[in-house]
């Protein structure tokens, strides 16, 4: 089975990663304003990302 690892925003609502916890998804929770972001793709191995945008 392919990996089920994702890479959330912090800034999502607290509902959104319970439910990627409850699918039993691997998550990492980064915020994106550290500049982390792009080590953190190079280094892993992700099925989806989840950002917030601005509103």
């Amino acid at each position: 089975m392919k990996n089920r690892r994702v890479l959330l925003d912090s800034e999502l609502s607290p509902l959104v990663l319970d439910l990627f916890q409850e699918a039993k998804f691997e998550a990492d929770i980064i915020s994106p304003k550290k500049r982390i972001l792009r080590p953190l793709l190079e280094l892993g191995d992700y099925s989806a990302i989840l950002v917030r945008s601005k509103v």
